[in-house]
């Protein structure tokens, strides 16, 4: 059983008295959460009027089937178990804890006071992943959220991101290892755009990041599936400069160990390095290197 502390002021609308009590006699909607949202075995804590519900019946929180279909209503395809950090009011994943009129979107302040919290959004047609955006004006669908384009790139507005926990959460073709970066606090999942198959070294033979809405230029999805590739912003980092993130950099090449390098074909006949150069694999990959 979850410990329950008397300096938790836990009340009991039954009229039960402090000591032992059967939490059969317990009435759903009956005891306050504690500070830290915990509640006894058999009931979870509703975020909205911070009282024990139990198990099933989920309190002033639960929406109509009309809600849940409406364009700003709950956020139903969650995978990932429901929590919540400190001090968050509700859960971005999960959409939960908020009531049916409102989303649960990351608030804060110029002062670096981050923390999740219901919102109602403002009034126009939702937008789904990956569509263009205005962060001053974010009309993202619960779930996800505004995001500008890095600052060391072009070709790109401003995305709707999903936040994720698991790769389950995101997209089809899509992975949960994205992230934002709040100074001083925890990095925040979201998702990668998705999986698209082109060419790093010809970028002319890219054709489907032509029409692409996450960005034109073809690039390795990641460090960690570096045989995959995606269409991302055009980096603006020349060759040969330092970098850091992967896909900073020109169209054709990648940053690898703090430098801008052209990328390779490994296959044999495969596009080639300049003369005194070896193209070596990017990140163990078996398709793609850059010269070095």
């Amino acid at each position: 059983m979850t410990r329950l502390s008397s300096s938790l002021g836990l009340l009991v609308a039954t009229g039960l008295t402090a000591g032992c009590f059967n939490l059969k006699d317990v009435q759903s909607g009956g005891l306050k959460c504690a500070p830290d949202r915990s509640c006894p075995d058999g009931f979870s804590c509703n975020l909205l009027d911070k009282l024990c519900y139990r198990n099933g019946i989920g309190g002033p929180s639960a929406c109509t089937a009309a809600e849940a279909q409406a364009p700003f209503g709950p956020f139903a395809a969650c995978t990932a178990p429901t929590s919540t950090s400190p001090g968050d009011l509700c859960d971005p994943v999960c959409q939960s804890g908020c009531p049916c009129n409102q989303r649960c979107q990351l608030l804060g302040d110029q002062l670096g006071h981050y923390s999740f919290a219901c919102e109602t959004p403002p009034t126009g047609t939702p937008l789904d992943n990956f569509q263009p955006c205005d962060p001053n004006n974010d009309l993202c669908k619960p779930g996800l959220r505004c995001l500008p384009p890095p600052p060391e790139s072009t070709g790109c507005v401003a995305q709707c991101y999903r936040y994720c926990r698991q790769n389950s959460d995101c997209p089809l073709n899509s992975l949960c290892a994205l992230s934002i970066d709040i100074v001083g606090q925890d990095s925040i999942p979201i998702c990668t755009p998705p999986e698209v198959a082109c060419n790093p070294a010809l970028q002319t033979a890219a054709p489907a990041c032509s029409s692409s809405l996450t960005g034109s230029t073809c690039y390795a999805f990641s460090r960690e599936l570096p045989d995959q590739t995606m269409c991302d912003c055009t980096g603006t980092i020349v060759a040969g400069s330092d970098c850091t993130d992967l896909h900073s950099c020109m169209a054709g090449y990648e940053c690898v160990a703090g430098k801008c390098r052209k990328v390779c074909l490994l296959q044999t006949g495969g596009l080639a390095c300049a003369a005194g150069q070896t193209c070596v694999s990017l990140n163990s990959s078996t398709k793609y290197g850059t010269c070095q």
